[in-house]
């Protein structure tokens, strides 16, 4: 009796913790949406060259990859 009431609260908690997961995620994709707004609307009605423009996307890119570049890496 008490495993399988171990084992449902096990299987509970790891539920719980996935969808605590996905809601953080979540939450820090739109704060991470707000800042990238906020920098884009610093170039609105203004002259942009186009190296400002490729520095902006390498940036943005780098950031968002900067996690996988140590997977990749060769020794």
């Amino acid at each position: 009796m008490k495993k399988i009431i171990i084992c449902i609260l096990s299987i509970f908690l790891i539920i719980i913790c996935i969808v605590v997961y996905g809601v953080y995620q979540k939450n820090e994709n739109t704060a991470q949406i707000g800042v990238d707004n906020k920098t884009y609307e610093s170039y609105e009605n203004k002259e942009v060259l186009g190296t400002d423009i490729i520095s902006i996307i390498k940036y943005n890119y780098i950031k968002k990859n900067i996690s996988f570049s140590y997977f990749y890496q060769k020794a």
